[in-house]
C-alpha cells in the first residue's frame, strides 16, 4: 500500500466515540432493550428505543445531547423519568431512566439520527448511535434500503427479521467500535460526485464531494481558502492547485480514527496532493474537520519547501502539522476547544502509558 502522511486519533480518547465513564449496578432481568434504526435514502435515520419492562426499574443508557428525545407512545407519559448528565462522549448524555409502573409494559423512545449512513461512489458505510447501557445486552435492528450487498459488519448479524438485520451488543461480543454497530456495503445505485471550485489570484482550490454533502464541501472550501492565506505568508510558497476529496471510513482505510491523509509520494513530488478527508469527520465534535483540513495542508506545504515525507521526518511532519492546525484554526475563528481538550487527554494518557518516555 502506498505510504501516507496522515492524521490519526488515539482510539482510547476519540471523545466523539468514547463510551461514558459510568459505574452502576445492573438492572437485572427486569428490562430488555431493543434499538430499531430505520435509514432513509439520504442516509439520515430515525431511532426507536423499545424498553420492555416487568415492573419498576432504573437503568442507565446513552441518549443524544443535540437531538430531541421523545416518547413515541404518548399514552405512557408519566410512567418514565429521564435524568440527563454530561458524559465524556461529546454528542451524548449519561441518562438515568426510571420506570414508575408496577405492571409489565413497553415504552418507546424516539429521536433523529443524522448521517447514519455515509455514501460515496458505489459504497456505503453505516454506524449506529452510541448504545451504551448497564443492561446485559442491547438488540439492534438496522434497516438499510440502499444496500445491495453487505461486505463487512461488526459485530456479525445474528439473523434477519423482515427488513431488519439483527445484531446483539454485549460485553462478550467483539466490536470494532464499542457499543456500536458498523456495516460496510455496496449500494444499489451509485452516488454522483459534484465539484466546488474557487480561484484565488494564485491558487485554484477544488473540492470533490458526493452529492449528499454539499454543506460539508462548502465548509471545507471556506476553511481551505482562509488557511492557505496564512500558510502562504508563513512559508513563502504558494500552491497553484489544491484538491480535496472525501473517502468513506471503511476498515481498510483506517476506519473512523484515520481522519485524513496525503500520499507520501505526492508530498515528496513537491506537495501536489490531493488531500483525502474522511467523511466520518461529519460525526466528530466541532473543530475536528477544520483542523484535519489544515493538518493535511501543512503536509502539502512542507513538501513544497522540500521536507520529504519518510520515516526519519515523520515526527517533524506530524508535529508541525498538528501544532499549526490548531494555531491556524484559532486564527480563522474556528472553535477548537473540544479538539484541544481531546489532544491534551490523549497526550497525557500516552505519556503515562509509556512511563514518560
Amino acid at each position: 500500500m502506498k505510504a501516507k502522511i496522515s492524521i490519526f486519533i488515539i482510539a482510547l480518547f476519540a471523545l466523539a466515540f468514547l463510551e461514558p465513564l459510568l459505574t452502576a449496578q445492573p438492572a437485572g432481568n427486569k428490562v430488555e432493550l431493543s434499538a430499531y434504526i430505520d435509514v432513509s435514502s439520504d442516509g439520515n435515520a430515525t431511532v426507536k428505543i423499545a424498553i420492555q419492562y416487568k415492573g419498576k426499574a432504573t437503568f442507565f443508557m446513552t441518549l443524544p445531547k443535540f437531538q430531541p428525545v421523545y416518547l413515541c407512545n404518548e399514552t405512557s407519559i408519566g410512567k418514565l423519568n429521564i435524568q440527563n448528565e454530561t458524559s465524556s462522549a461529546y454528542f451524548y448524555y449519561n441518562s438515568t431512566i426510571t420506570i414508575n409502573d408496577d405492571n409489565p409494559g413497553r415504552l418507546v423512545l424516539c429521536y433523529s439520527f443524522p448521517s447514519a449512513v455515509l455514501m460515496a461512489g458505489t459504497r456505503g458505510w453505516f454506524m449506529s448511535p452510541l448504545l451504551w447501557t448497564n443492561l446485559d445486552k442491547v438488540s439492534v435492528y438496522v434497516s438499510l434500503p440502499m444496500a445491495k450487498k453487505i461486505t463487512y459488519e461488526s459485530p456479525v448479524s445474528t439473523s434477519i427479521s423482515g427488513n431488519y438485520r439483527v445484531y446483539t451488543l454485549s460485553a462478550g461480543i467483539p466490536q470494532d467500535i464499542g457499543n456500536r454497530v458498523t456495516i460496510e456495503f455496496d449500494l444499489k445505485e451509485n452516488v454522483k460526485e459534484n465539484i466546488l471550485q474557487e480561484k484565488t489570484p494564485q491558487t485554484i482550490i477544488t473540492v470533490r464531494y458526493p452529492v449528499f454533502y454539499r454543506n460539508i464541501a462548502e465548509n471545507t472550501l471556506k476553511t481551505a481558502i482562509k488557511s492557505i492565506q496564512y500558510l502562504n505568508n508563513l512559508t513563502g510558497v504558494t500552491p497553484r492547485n489544491v484538491t480535496l476529496v472525501f473517502y468513506l471510513p471503511e476498515k481498510k482505510m483506517g476506519g473512523i480514527y484515520a481522519l485524513g491523509f496525503v500520499l507520501g509520494e505526492d508530498v515528496n513530488a513537491g506537495g501536489k496532493g490531493p488531500i483525502y478527508l474522511n467523511l466520518a469527520l461529519t460525526r466528530y465534535a466541532p473543530g475536528y474537520m477544520e483542523t484535519t483540513i489544515i493538518h493535511e495542508l501543512v503536509h502539502v506545504y512542507l513538501g513544497m519547501v522540500g521536507v520529504e515525507a519518510n520515516d526519519a521526518t515523520r515526527w517533524f511532519h506530524e508535529g508541525m502539522a498538528q501544532y499549526l492546525s490548531i494555531k491556524i484554526a484559532e486564527a480563522i475563528g474556528t472553535n477548537v476547544s473540544e479538539y484541544k481538550n481531546d489532544m491534551y487527554n490523549s497526550s497525557k494518557a500516552l505519556y503515562y502509558y509509556t512511563g514518560g518516555k
